[in-house]
């Protein structure tokens, strides 16, 4: 017997959106199965005693090259990147730019032993980059040397645009107002306009106001510290909490003419009022009342205690000094300006690792001779005394809730800091320290920013910036892990996996061509990872620079074209013995199975068959995971999103640990086996666990929630949840919601057939734009809906159900499952939904069979071609043209 595999999966049935081709097929669990007694055909016939089923059996991935997966981009990311050379190409050459091949880009020359890849940049004329072609060995050449030196000087270039002040004339001239000056300014102006009758009384009042909301602020913090069980939310009355809210009046965005200490200076927007709010009254936030049944409010600004940083208090040493230094920090924002104040360490700005190396080591220098703040942080950068009888296990939430507040700040820990800051300096009086600081991205954001603000006061034109961009290439990878690939790749190349943009996750067992974007990544750089990742599986070729708006992500495709060989050919021949002798213990008649060769013409008739009605979009094994008991199998994709949805994350965690069962299709690998023992021996000990585990890029998932475990403690899961990749957390999600799907699209083709739209049934419309609009099929459209309109909603918060007895299906599998979809819920524990197309049909199919041996009639191999749209699966066409439906080892 053939060893054989199945294409159906949990939740598939023996639904087809064409029936067999053969009215006597019966399909494997009608003969299979005695519990299912179906009639024998012609059972009184002695020479239909046996027949031979449409099922057609055979061998996938016998090895990598058997499956063969290249990306479509969509039209859209061609022309952006491509331009007229894709607007102006005829259909075959669009094709070859569509689709993700090395070779077919004529980029042959990475694969070479002393060359490497073209690189032609977006918006460069066609024509030109071909005569640029003959001399682009020779600059390539030199390029490696012309990098370091480039780098070089633009470091420094923009290390002094960072660091030096705007020391022209026309600033030195320029008045500027202080933070006081500037909301006495714009209240007085904007009172004055309102009531006509302007009094400096009114201001100061609201000025005293504010600076009386913000020492209760800090007196607030004190009496929080004092009394550290006491909540850090404000619970006061409604009455209490009005008194302490000061309103102010609209503010228009322009004023003009205001004086300040210095002379008149010319303009002041909203933003400026604003800012001078944030930066005088650190302690406090305000809020613009956008809308308001009363008019009269619109505009208003509401200024209120600002709570943000509370939940720190309990843990610090010196919150009253130290806190509210962090509440200016986080106003102010990470900005340049002349005098470069906080400007968090802005010399830190060259993308070169050798430099980057020499930073880390100066500051652990500092770390090693703490002798003051400025010498570890230049004197900007808050640091949080801590309690010195916190633990490292207890500093590890302190960390964790800074970075929610705001994603862009870093933090550090210093393991011994004066408690006092003009104190004594011995070791008896020091205490572990939290440094607060802004992330290259935030830095970088700033500099931006400061450069045009000095280029629009000088008035002087600065140098031109080179443009962003971002490298646009094809990676190939072949028998490779999607995340496993995804960590090599940045490993090699020295950057975050979130700076890798992919359009979907590619099979395993395969050879797999996907187009693939990185940041912050020159071409060079990039051509020399390139062959050394060679010998780890993975080839990189058709180098571009793109546009920095040109980013992939997940889902960012049109389609993928496969190339799939199907070895040893068999049909299935049913033989039914009718006598005494040939039934077994229960009476029924035995059923023998055996496999004969396959004809060519059956194969055509079931390939056109495919060809004409298309196939049920089932997802396929990859997506929900493998069929069978879960003792047999292990742990399964959809087992740990229905974890995740359920909000069970310390589940989860266990269930990612444990993985699939030793052994079953060939997770026998002794160092996997044993990282998950350790786990199980050590009750969860992520320490333990991650000195189990081997060198190399081994179980890439399990390794990131160790590390995320060991962080962030067991106290905290989501957040060691959250150290795996977005895309893979939302792969576990994405596997439960498919798993429903299965199981609704298998009731709905079982209730109402493949044939017609139902009344219930969802469908989709487009418009003229292509926007597509969900509507349900009733009595009046019925007749005009096609069955490759009508979808299903993979399950979320933001899909609408079914309203025929296939909706009342769904709510019924949740509510079993304890699972519903909140909006307000973590991305880990929630999903929006979607909508899949329950028929789907292929495009550019294309056939070619290998005769077996002598006989032209017999077919021992196939090789199949086509074309599938986005999330649609090849092994859910295969099983609709070959019925296979179950295993036979």
């Amino acid at each position: 017997m053939v060893k054989a595999r199945h294409f159906a999966t949990i939740g598939i049935e023996d639904v087809f959106a064409e029936s067999p081709p053969d009215p006597r097929h019966h399909f494997p669990k009608s003969y299979l199965l005695q519990e299912d007694r179906h009639p024998i055909p012609n059972e009184n016939d002695d020479t239909a005693n046996s027949f031979v089923t449409s099922e057609i059996l055979g061998v996938l991935k016998e090895r990598p090259e058997d499956f063969v997966v290249r990306e479509i981009s969509k039209v859209s990311r061609m022309l952006e990147i491509f331009g007229k050379e894709f607007e102006e190409a005829n259909d075959e050459r669009k094709r070859e730019l569509q689709v993700a091949d090395l070779v077919e880009l004529g980029d042959t020359r990475l694969h070479g032993s002393n060359s490497t890849a073209t690189t032609t940049p977006w918006n460069t004329d066609p024509k030109e980059s071909a005569a640029k072609d003959a001399t682009s060995n020779t600059a390539e050449s030199a390029e490696s040397k012309e990098d370091g030196e480039k780098n070089g000087q633009a470091n420094a270039t923009a290390t002094k645009m960072v660091t030096d002040a705007v020391d022209t004339e026309e600033t030195r001239k320029k008045p500027m107002l202080s933070h006081m000056e500037t909301i006495e300014a714009v209240l007085g102006q904007v009172l004055e306009a309102q009531d006509k009758i302007y009094s400096e009384s009114q201001v100061k009042k609201l000025v005293e106001e504010l600076q009386s909301l913000h020492n209760k602020a800090l007196e607030k913090i004190e009496q929080l510290a004092n009394n550290p069980e006491s909540p850090s939310k404000s619970e006061d009355s409604p009455q209490k909490e009005q008194e302490n809210v000061v309103v102010l009046p609209a503010v228009p965005a322009n004023f003009a003419h205001l004086e300040g200490s210095e002379g008149p200076l010319t303009t002041l927007d909203r933003g400026d009022f604003h800012k001078a709010l944030r930066l005088a009254f650190p302690m406090l936030k305000a809020t613009t009342i956008s809308s308001d049944n009363d008019d009269k409010k619109k505009g208003q600004i509401h200024v209120e205690m600002d709570d943000l940083f509370h939940e720190l208090i309990p843990f610090l040493d010196k919150p009253l000094e130290d806190l509210p230094k962090l509440y200016r920090f986080q106003k102010i924002g990470c900005v340049i300006d002349d005098s470069n104040d906080y400007s968090n360490d802005s010399n830190n700005n060259d993308g070169n690792h050798k430099n980057r190396k020499r930073k880390r080591d100066g500051r652990q220098n500092d770390r090693s001779n703490n002798n003051g703040r400025k010498k570890t942080n230049n004197g900007t950068n808050p640091i949080l005394r801590l309690k010195p009888t916190l633990t490292k296990d207890e500093r590890r939430p302190i960390h964790r809730m800074l970075q929610l507040k705001n994603r862009a700040m870093h933090t550090e820990t210093l393991s011994e800091y004066p408690r006092d800051e003009d104190g004594d300096n011995n070791n008896d009086n020091k205490t572990a320290a939290i440094v607060v600081y802004w992330d290259e991205r935030a830095k970088k954001r700033a500099r931006q920013k400061y450069q045009r603000s000095k280029q629009q006061k000088t008035g002087q034109q600065q140098p031109q910036q080179p443009q962003s961009t971002n490298i646009y290439c094809v990676l190939k990878k072949r028998e490779k892990e999607h995340l496993t690939a995804l960590n090599i790749v940045c490993k090699e190349i020295k950057c975050r996996t979130g700076d890798v943009g992919l359009a979907g996750i590619k099979d395993m067992k395969a050879v797999t061509y996907q187009f693939c974007t990185i940041r912050n990544c020159r071409p060079g750089k990039l051509r020399r990872a390139a062959n050394a990742l060679q010998g780890k599986g993975i080839h990189i070729g058709t180098i571009r620079e793109v546009p920095a708006s040109v980013f992939l992500n997940n889902g960012d495709l049109q389609g993928n074209n496969f190339e799939i060989t199907l070895r040893k050919l068999r049909r299935i021949r049913v033989v039914f013995a009718n006598s005494a002798n040939g039934s077994n213990s229960n009476g029924n008649n035995r059923v023998v199975e055996e496999q004969v060769p396959c004809e060519k013409l059956h194969i055509q008739q079931m390939f056109e068959r495919v060809s004409r009605s298309g196939f049920v979009n089932f997802f396929g094994e990859q997506r929900v995971g493998t069929p069978g008991e879960t003792s047999q199998v292990g742990v399964r994709t959809f087992d740990v999103g229905r974890a995740m949805l359920q909000g069970d994350f310390d589940k989860m965690i266990e269930l990612v640990m444990t993985g699939r069962a030793a052994g079953y299709r060939g997770t026998n690998n002794p160092a996997e086996a044993k990282v998950r023992k350790v786990w199980k021996d050590s009750g969860g000990d992520p320490a333990a666990t991650l000195k189990a585990f081997p060198k190399g890029e081994n179980l890439p998932r399990e390794r990131a929630l160790m590390k995320g475990l060991h962080r962030y403690g067991k106290g905290d899961p989501l957040a060691a949840i959250q150290c795996i990749p977005f895309n893979q957390r939302k792969f576990w999600i994405n596997a439960y919601q498919s798993l429903v799907w299965n199981f609704m699209a298998s009731a709905r083709l079982r209730k109402y057939g493949a044939t017609s739209a139902a009344i219930g049934d969802l469908f989709l419309e487009d418009d003229a734009a292509g926007i597509f609009d969900v509507h349900v099929v009733d009595s009046t459209n019925v007749s005009s809906v096609s069955m490759r309109q009508v979808v299903l909603p993979l399950p979320g918060y933001g899909v609408q159900y079914p309203t025929n007895d296939i909706g009342t299906l769904y709510q019924e599998f949740l509510q079993k499952d304890k699972i519903g979809f909140e909006k307000k819920g973590p991305d880990e524990g929630t999903a929006k939904g979607s909508y899949r197309r329950l028929i789907v049909k292929a495009g550019n199919m294309r056939l070619a069979t290998v005769e077996d041996g002598e006989d032209t009639a017999l077919a021992s191999s196939v090789k199949i071609c086509f074309d599938l749209p986005s999330g649609s699966y090849a092994t859910m066409l295969l099983r609709e043209m070959m019925l296979t439906t179950v295993a036979r080892d």
